[in-house]
């Protein structure tokens, strides 16, 4: 393989990644941060991938030792960690964004009278979002749950593009 590509490609990728990570920390999602962070980070997951193909055999020198078996390790427990279920990421989700926490507990058919749009076009977005079987009368937290997609996310398709419909005739 040639190597002359692969550390640069990798380092591109990684100050893309840890920028665009730092900035949605500190919560600045405008533009294109979000979508560029989740996509382009497959670059850093490429480049990290041909950066061990092509550095093998001092990658399994390293492996070899305590600090090496420890970071990996390391690392391991944390992404098993990182997928269990939290007891406190509901509460945090209701802190972080109240009004979300507020629209969740109302039915869908109230979500389109608040937003102004018909109830159709709330189910048809919450659709499109990965939920099935949407009816008027369900909360949109029941939605939620039901097809395991954010509250957040449902309600951003739910209402993305709806500007004023046929409501908006005064």
């Amino acid at each position: 393989m040639r190597r002359y590509w692969i550390t640069p490609f990798t380092m591109g990728a990684f100050v893309l990644t840890a920028c665009t990570g730092v900035l949605m920390f500190f919560k600045v999602r405008s533009g294109l941060v979000t979508p560029v962070h989740e996509w382009l980070s497959w670059a850093l997951v490429i480049g990290g991938a041909l950066h061990v193909v092509d550095h093998w055999p001092g990658i399994r020198k390293h492996l070899e030792g305590l600090w090496g078996k420890g970071f990996v390790a390391g690392a391991l427990v944390l992404v098993a960690v990182a997928l269990l279920p939290s007891a406190g990421t509901e509460e945090h989700e209701k802190r972080s964004n109240p009004a979300e926490a507020i629209l969740a507990k109302a039915t869908v058919a109230q979500v389109a009278a608040i937003a102004g749009v018909s109830t159709e076009s709330v189910i048809s977005g919450m659709e499109r979002a990965g939920a099935s079987s949407v009816a008027p009368d369900q909360t949109v937290a029941t939605v939620a749950k039901a097809s395991g997609r954010p509250v957040g996310r449902l309600l951003a398709a739910a209402l993305q593009g709806n500007g004023r419909d046929e409501r908006d005739e005064d």
